[in-house]
């Protein structure tokens, strides 16, 4: 390809926009580029053939930048001035396909929408597979074992992976877990042995994807709605679009494609800008080097690229300088990121690790493990009477326990055979109550001598939730409606510890049973839960406030509260931004909102990071929110001053129950291997 020379290195200020043809609504700009060091003239038409305006987003804080990078190429961060670089993958990954086929390599790192995890593409001989690991080297994963592409793009809520499907020439997208691999649409034709795309990218507001096949093209993700977004003339290709933060323009290259020696692959590289909407082509560089492979930095600013010099001799490849490259959104102040540096760049959202943050080990990190006996599994947790309680299971047997562990020694001390099948736990009063779905009856277990000390009988088919203080334990049981095809019935029921009387029952219209949670504190008890309202739906149900002196619903507040906690003299709740959940469990945009207790006032929605969908613990210095992600991996976050701290690392463990416990500063999760302890100080 030959290069505009006429634009110099570093120069300040933003290059002249290409002007739109007159007139031209589908045909946005006409532009004759006289190439100076070659005197050859091209044209590029950008067309705007009823791609919509994309709305703005709001820009993330840059956080680190990930390149494949070594010999063998592996993934790596640095910061983002290029030091302190840290290999996130060891090669050594627990992989059966790498221990079959042997060497392999590493490239096109993706990072996750919250910062927290890298995809990538290793390539064995033969085949790739798409794989998936935490910044801070665990929870390695291999998505896509049969991975016909060699770039991909993560969309914005993190449900979903677009990439060129090679055997069929289509984009394709697949599940962030590996499942429902489908077409979106097949590609516009190009000259036979071209590119017929290369690296796919979400809009921000992930409707659409932008990709090359010979011209830069985008599509609305469900496959109808392609545009052409340019027209370049024979021999230039487009490759490597990156579309900005805000979701105004896309960024990406112009080159030239060898096809000498019975392959292909690109050459040479010019920088571009255009309008998201196919207006305002812009030109940002021209200094005589190769550029390709330039993304955005999360907040808009800056660009980091692929770089190199051609030397002049007739080898396309023959390259000096080469390395990665940091340069001003406008093309300006270019400058090598760091020594030595070579590989597709990603850049990363903050807040994340340092990169010179070393990777986790048990002697150091956050986490640690909690060994139950005999192999046992843990399901739920309760916190109180001085000790950690985890309903477990032998898994072979059948046999159901409730274990105790010391919170200062992470010991088990006790071990107590229970009913079969319990899933509900709570402390209070000097007892462990444990709740049973399919029967009317509660266990209640001594928290001095560890042993069942009875049981009480409850009305209704099934225990649906459970919560308990000095004072009352209040149990959510179910009339069992499904074999009439109707939604259950759900009662809220007031035990008298000290007895273990039944001493009221609550009528909880119009919610389900399903799911449920009930919070003490605050001066009330708080009921969240769903309605069913269809076979994969759920619907948010209006939050429940119970007056325990009362023991009648005193109010009834409109939030659609999927779940809630009470403490420091506040009451949160969570609940999907659009008050809709189902029951596959896909990913959607939650929110908090915090109850005044005194008024039954609520706020205004909080958007919630991530896949955060739950409240943990609210404290007096801020309000825990939980949530997992299609890995099953943990994010614990904290509100506080009105920011997101998302310092504490994600556990990784497939989990069940997550609980606080605020005297110890930790949190801990159920989790199928045992239990998991994260420590916050």
């Amino acid at each position: 390809m030959t290069i505009d020379t006429r634009q110099e290195t570093g120069s300040s200020g933003p290059k002249e926009p290409l002007s739109p043809r007159p007139g031209g609504r589908l045909v946005a700009a006409l532009v004759a580029l006289v190439l100076a060091s070659a005197g050859v003239a091209f044209a590029i038409v950008a067309f705007r053939t009823g791609a919509e305006s994309q709305p703005t987003a709001a820009p993330q804080e840059n956080g680190l930048v990930a390149l494949a990078t070594g010999d063998p190429p592996r993934i790596t961060v640095v910061n983002q001035d290029g030091t302190d670089g840290r290999q996130v993958t060891t090669g050594s990954e627990p992989d059966p396909r790498a221990e079959e086929r042997g060497y392999f390599e590493e490239s096109a790192p993706q990072w996750s929408p919250d910062g927290t995890r890298i995809a990538f593409v290793r390539w064995y001989d033969p085949g790739t597979s798409l794989c998936v690991i935490g910044i801070d080297g665990t929870g390695f994963r291999v998505v896509v074992p049969e991975f016909e592409g060699g770039q991909l793009a993560w969309s914005p809520d993190g449900t979903t992976f677009a990439y060129y499907g090679g055997r069929d020439e289509t984009i394709r997208l697949v599940d962030a877990d590996g499942s429902n691999d489908r077409a979106l649409a097949s590609l516009p034709s190009v000259p036979e042995g071209h590119p017929p795309t290369w690296m796919p990218t979400w809009s921000p507001d992930g409707t659409r994807i932008a990709f090359t096949s010979k011209d830069l093209w985008t599509i609305r993700t469900d496959g109808t709605d392609l545009t052409r977004i340019t027209d370049l003339p024979e021999g230039e290709f487009a490759f490597d679009p990156s579309w900005s933060p805000d979701g105004s323009r896309i960024l990406f290259s112009i080159g030239g494609w060898e096809t000498s020696g019975g392959g292909g692959a690109q050459y040479g590289g010019t920088l571009y800008l255009v309008g998201a909407d196919g207006s305002n082509l812009t030109r940002l560089t021209g200094d005589g080097r190769f550029w390709w492979a330039a993304v955005w930095s999360p907040d808009g600013r800056l660009v980091v690229s692929m770089g190199a010099t051609p030397t002049g001799s007739a080898d396309p490849y023959d390259w000096v300088d080469s390395g990665v490259y940091v340069m001003a959104a406008d093309g300006s102040d270019i400058r090598l990121l760091g020594e030595k540096l070579w590989g597709r760049p990603a850049w990363g959202p903050a807040p994340i690790l340092s990169a010179s943050s070393p990777p986790p080990t048990p002697e150091t990190s956050a986490v640690s493990n909690v060994a139950l006996p005999d192999g046992l599994g843990a399901s739920r947790i309760a916190i109180g009477e001085g000790a950690v309680w985890a309903l477990a299971s032998t898994g072979e047997t059948g046999s159901s326990v409730l274990v105790r562990i010391d919170p200062a020694t992470d010991q088990v001390v006790a071990t107590t055979s229970l009913e079969p099948e319990p899933w509900y736990v709570a402390a209070g009063a000097g007892t462990v109550w444990v709740g049973f779905p399919r029967s009317s009856m509660i266990q209640r277990v001594d928290a001095a001598t560890n042993e069942v000390t009875g049981q009480v009988q409850l009305p209704g088919d099934g225990v649906s939730a459970i919560a308990a203080d000095d004072q009352a334990v209040w149990v959510e049981v179910i009339q069992d409606r499904s074999d009439q095809g109707q939604q259950n019935l759900a009662s809220l029921v007031r035990i008298d510890p000290q007895t273990s009387e039944v001493v009221a029952t609550i009528p909880l219209e119009g919610l389900s049973g399903y799911d449920d949670e009930i919070a003490i504190g605050a001066g009330a008890v708080w009921v969240a839960g769903v309605n069913l309202t269809g076979p994969s739906e759920e619907r948010g149900a209006d939050l429940r406030r119970i007056d325990p002196m009362t023991n009648s619903i005193n109010a009834i507040l409109p939030v659609s509260a999927f779940s809630v906690r009470a403490g420091a003299g506040a009451v949160w709740v969570t609940a999907p931004a659009d008050g809709v959940n189902d029951s596959l469990h896909k990913p959607e945009a939650w929110a908090a909102r915090e109850i005044d207790p005194t008024t039954s006032g609520i706020s205004a929605p909080i958007p919630l990071p991530g896949n955060v969908s739950g409240v943990l613990a609210v404290t007096v210095d801020g309000v825990w929110f939980s949530g997992y992600d299609v890995e099953g991996l943990i994010h614990p976050v904290r509100l506080h001053d009105e920011a997101f701290d998302a310092s504490v690392p994600p556990v990784d463990s497939v989990y069940t129950d997550i609980a606080f416990d605020e005297a110890f500063g930790t949190i801990w999760v159920a989790a199928t291997s045992g239990l998991k302890r994260v420590d916050l100080e």
